[in-house]
This record gives structure tokens, sequence and C-alpha cells, in this order.
């Protein structure tokens, strides 16, 4: 008779070192991505001693920030360009308040 076939424990194949001895409810799988990146995936890695930083953002995450630096980057553009107008509304009336004194000042004869 062949001996009976020893099964494989397979419980802690899926798991990353650091969570290894994680329940199976809850089993979070960290990878490493080729571009330094830290993928966390599975239950929610907070409280395991990840920084947030390290957790990656989700495409929805990455458009609201997207969204954000857009809408940022606008309401600079339009500051700008309202004390340019300002700058340039100032200017005129400067100009135009010196060439009123030249002429008051050509018409009283003073140099």
């Amino acid at each position: 008779m062949c001996p009976p076939a020893i099964p494989l424990l397979t419980l802690f194949v899926s798991y990353s070192e650091e969570f290894k001895y994680r329940p199976a409810a809850s089993p979070v799988i960290t990878e490493y991505l080729k571009d330094g990146r830290i993928r966390l995936r599975g239950a929610s890695p907070g409280g395991v001693g990840v920084k947030p930083g390290d957790i990656p953002l989700t495409p929805a995450q990455k458009a609201a920030e997207e969204r954000a630096k857009r809408k940022e980057a606008a309401q600079k553009a339009k500051e700008q360009l309202k004390e340019r107008r300002k700058r340039r509304k100032e200017e005129k009336l400067e100009k135009k308040r010196r060439t009123a004194q030249a002429e008051y000042r050509a018409h009283r004869g003073d140099p």
C-alpha cells in the first residue's frame, strides 16, 4: 500500500511575512510593485503599523486630488488676473492724472 499523502498546508502562503498571523477572516496581502510602491490588498490595513503614505491611492482618490489641484490652479489664475486688471487700471488712472497735471502746468505757464 501507498503511504497516505501528507496534506499541504497553504494557510499562510497568501499572507505576507508581517501579516501571516492574522485571522483568515481578514487577510492582508502585501505586494511590492516595480515602481517602489506597496500595494496592500484584503482587509483594511489600519492599525497594523502601516504608514498612511504607504497605502496606494485608489483611482477615485487620484481623480479627486487631480480635480482639487485643477480647481486650486484655476482659482489662483483668477486671482492673478484680477490683480493684473487692478494694476492696469491704477496705471491708467495714474497716467491720466500725470497728463492732466502736465496740461494744467502748461496752461499756467509753469515749467
